[in-house]
């Protein structure tokens, strides 16, 4: 509630305030901050203009959403966005100044995602062979991540494969059509966390992310962290953590169907490409420990109080 956050401000008097995302808590925060004069700084963690634009795909709704952002962040000191892909957007759709406009040195937890965590065991839980290729996705089940377009894109790299000791395994959410893990071989695990999610990536044989609207892409970094390959929309900050000169992995445009569908095969029957390409990005990652980015976070808020 805004009397709670409010009591915290009070108490705590902070000489800025970060606010994560322009959410109901965000816009408690912002009221605060102004009616206090706190400096604010914020973080462009979601394109929610996109975000909303790809569940109504409609050019007014669009512009609204802009103007809702520009009038969310117009009073912000700075704004960290997760990758430079989103620089641009920051700059003419919500109109912020660039000179304020940091991007967020990339950093996950190199130690909790690590290929060193691999146990086949886990998959005896879910009726799934220990042999068998499994390719993950890990996020919500939800249109603006395209997770109906993975879902139709394994129905028919599955339908028409020779080999079916392959698994589409998805973490964060339940499939209404339990059906699916008979017919397609796909599996949803839920939400999963601390162990268990460390598990989970280690233990895949590739990463399928077909989200257009992540500003960088943490699970992809998390993916990449554990050893696995990753396949990543062209589109947003997930393709910008693959290295072009050490092969991590593949972006591509999700227009392009077949080019999907292709990868997804030179994955599926190459067991030394897909080991190879996940070394490269587990060693990429290594480099992008939370440490750096913490404190790269902390420097650039000290410029603004």
């Amino acid at each position: 509630s805004y009397k709670s956050l409010k009591a915290i401000a009070d108490e705590i008097e902070p000489d800025i305030i970060h606010i994560s995302t322009p959410g109901y808590i965000g816009w408690k925060a912002r009221k605060i901050a102004k009616r206090k004069q706190i400096p604010m700084m914020g973080t462009y963690h979601t394109d929610f203009p996109q975000f909303v634009y790809k569940n109504i795909p409609l050019k007014i709704v669009k512009t609204i959403s802009d103007k809702v952002m520009a009038s969310f962040y117009k009073e912000f000191k700075g704004i960290f966005v997760r990758s430079e892909a989103y620089r641009k957007i920051v700059q003419e759709d919500v109109k912020f100044s660039p000179e304020h406009i940091h991007t967020l040195l990339a950093g996950t937890d190199t130690e909790k995602f690590n290929k060193n965590h691999r146990d086949e065991s886990i998959w005896d839980t879910y009726g799934i062979p220990r042999d068998a290729i499994k390719a993950l996705y890990v996020g919500r089940f939800t249109k603006e991540k395209n997770f109906p377009f993975l879902l139709e894109l394994w129905n028919e790299y599955y339908t028409n494969s020779e080999d079916k000791n392959i698994y589409l395994v998805a973490a964060g959410g339940e499939l209404e059509d339990e059906s699916l893990f008979e017919q397609y071989h796909i599996k949803s695990v839920g939400v999963k966390r601390g162990e268990a999610l460390s598990k989970l990536y280690a233990s895949c044989d590739m990463f399928l992310f077909p989200s257009t609207t992540d500003t960088l892409g943490q699970v992809v970094m998390e993916a990449m962290s554990s050893g696995l390959p990753v396949v990543v929309s062209d589109e947003g900050g997930p393709m910008t953590l693959l290295d072009d000169e050490k092969l991590s992995g593949y972006a591509i445009n999700v227009e392009d169907r077949q080019q999907w569908l292709d990868k997804i095969e030179t994955l599926m029957l190459d067991s030394n490409l897909r080991q190879e390409l996940g070394e490269n990005g587990h060693q990429t990652i290594a480099n992008m420990g939370i440490d750096k980015s913490f404190d790269a976070f902390w420097d650039i808020h000290k410029q603004y109080v």
